[in-house]
């Protein structure tokens, strides 16, 4: 039994740890709220790394925000595909598809 409760206790502790983040931003339902904090009430180490998250993010916060000289945006102009694109890739597939079967017809008469 003791077994048993230790994979239980280490599942409960890894979910509750994967699902920190998310409980600090508010992005978590209800039942999912509810059982976090009822596993932060009974674990002393997930309830040390809940508060060591919450003052690394509050520290984050308070950092003054930092703006760059340069923009590094992507122009959608240079995003959207040309027409001619995707006709050329499918080029490209076909004549990649016959070079492999090619190549493996000659490993086959070599081989």
């Amino acid at each position: 039994m003791k077994t048993w409760f230790k994979r239980f206790y280490k599942t409960e502790c890894s979910r509750t740890r994967e699902q920190l983040t998310s409980y600090l931003d508010g992005e978590l339902g209800a039942k999912e709220l509810q059982e976090l904090e009822l596993h932060l009430k009974s674990c002393r180490t997930c309830r040390e790394e809940y508060d060591s998250l919450r003052q690394t993010i509050g520290l984050l916060r308070q950092m003054p925000e930092v703006s760059s000289e340069r923009t590094f945006r992507i122009d959608e102009k240079n995003v959207t595909t040309k027409p001619g694109d995707r006709k050329l890739l499918i080029l490209y597939r076909a004549v990649a598809g016959v070079a492999i079967i090619l190549a493996l017809v000659c490993i086959g008469d070599f081989g």
